[in-house]
């Protein structure tokens, strides 16, 4: 005889403990809360701190473009790889013009970066990778539109437009904590118009929680409205990655860190909870340590690998991060060159060819290269690097996953947006996404974010 169970009757409390101990993405929070009314309830009364440190190694997010810089594309098949690209390709294939080329590096013409504000469209495109299946979702976000973008693991994306005014902004939420200007950088380029500033001032943004037992002031309220129990500070790297500055919402300025005495161009930066202090990646992949219970008294950058731990490698260009994956220390370098289309050099467009990735022992000043990432997946491009478990999140396990985020090179006046995909470790293979529409941009890359409530 069959029984017949009402789930709707389970008592509340009941389900509020399923909801934090075993929802483990917002996809899921959604299906539960969709079953009924009572799950609903439940799923709107549980402890919403319990849920995030579940979700921290759900599957990032893919958030594509605006889509108003879209430039016609053609389509070129070579190998396995289909590349898309303007119709501006054609003359860096044959030109001698020695005036073309020089009109092709004013890359700071008002003209050439005009946006075209005929096309405005508040949604972007979501798409989610899953080894079980892919999807896709539109979120409308006008708080984003024609904002550059950066992701985080905490459910944030900063934006920054072309007003230079910067905000956190939460796109399933829409909670939106103001930052300071980007006027008050000690180096803010003061004779560039505001979609210069936009598209190539800020080379990366790196967003991290600090648990407020670390921190002896009081806090401000701004840092309060996602989690009573973190303040959520904001690091950008800025000026071709010569400066680097700290701010949390609500401040008035941002605050510039002093340089170490062999200080050098910085490429990524992490946050370690266990030390409460920042390490930043030099490009010569020397490491710089913060201690983070010294902020707002003073804020000079010392070095912990005085020598570089890796040698040189020349004739190609080169990405490096810095994430923290299963306790460790990750240092991680990608690799890229210059397209190519039928055997020509496209000079404006770089694809990856590989990564290799390093363990670094900070007070032994060693380091190994790794083979296997283990059960993990790293994210690396235009957002705060980040590692998951991989059958938690449902991805790939021992792969890094990577979007386009070289500001460098924007100067040869090319959309940027097709070198997406991700790197297997195990056969070292690199596997292209290539999504079309709404994944190219001017100012803003498609980037992994991982959404929150």
């Amino acid at each position: 005889m069959e029984v017949y169970v009402d789930w709707s009757q389970l008592p509340e409390e009941l389900l509020m403990r399923i909801a934090e101990n075993h929802i483990i993405s917002l996809d899921d929070y959604v299906m539960f809360s969709c079953v009924c009314k009572s799950w609903n309830n439940a799923g709107v009364g549980c402890d919403k701190t319990k849920l995030r440190e579940l979700w921290s190694h759900q599957m990032p997010w893919l958030m594509l473009t605006d889509g108003n810089h879209d430039p016609p594309y053609k389509q070129f098949e070579f190998g396995n790889y289909v590349y898309h690209s303007s119709d501006d390709d054609d003359k860096y294939e044959d030109s001698d013009d020695e005036d073309e080329d020089e009109a092709s590096l004013s890359w700071m013409n008002e003209e050439n970066w005009a946006d075209d504000d005929s096309t405005i469209d508040p949604e972007r495109s979501v798409l989610k990778f899953k080894t079980s299946n892919n999807s896709r979702i539109n979120l409308s976000v006008p708080e984003a539109y024609g904002r550059a973008s950066w992701g985080t693991p905490y459910g944030w994306i900063v934006t920054l437009g072309i007003d230079r005014q910067m905000h956190l902004l939460n796109p399933i939420t829409k909670s939106r904590l103001p930052l300071p200007s980007q006027l008050t950088f000690r180096c803010y380029w003061k004779s560039e118009n505001g979609k210069s500033i936009r598209d190539c001032f800020i080379a990366k943004v790196v967003v991290f929680p600090v648990p407020n037992h670390h921190r002896n002031n009081n806090n401000n309220n701004h840092n309060n409205n996602h989690n009573h129990n973190v303040t959520w500070f904001v690091v950008t790297i800025y000026d071709l990655g010569n400066r680097v500055a700290i701010a949390k919402p609500g401040d008035t300025k941002w605050v510039q860190f002093s340089d170490a005495d062999d200080f050098e161009t910085i490429t990524d930066v992490m946050y370690r909870r266990q030390s409460n202090s920042l390490l930043f990646l030099g490009l010569d992949r020397r490491v710089f340590y913060y201690d983070m219970s010294h902020i707002g008294q003073h804020h000079v950058l010392k070095a912990l690998l005085i020598k570089p731990i890796f040698s040189k490698i020349f004739n190609t260009f080169t990405q490096k991060y810095i994430v923290e994956s299963n306790g460790d220390i990750l240092i991680i370098i990608r690799y890229k060159w210059f397209c190519t289309v039928n055997g020509v050099i496209v000079p404006q467009q770089q694809e990856t060819t590989k990564f290799r990735v390093y363990k670094v022992d900070l007070l032994q000043k060693t380091q190994e290269e790794l083979q296997d990432l283990g059960g993990f997946a790293v994210f690396v491009g235009r957002n705060t690097t980040m590692s998951v478990y991989a059958q938690d999140a449902g991805c790939r396990r021992n792969c890094i996953y990577f979007t386009e985020d070289d500001n460098y090179v924007r100067p040869l006046r090319c959309s940027k947006g097709l070198d997406i995909g991700f790197y297997s470790m195990d056969d070292a293979t690199i596997h292209k996404y290539y999504l079309e529409n709404n994944s190219k941009s001017f100012y803003c890359f498609p980037f992994w974010f991982s959404p929150s409530i």
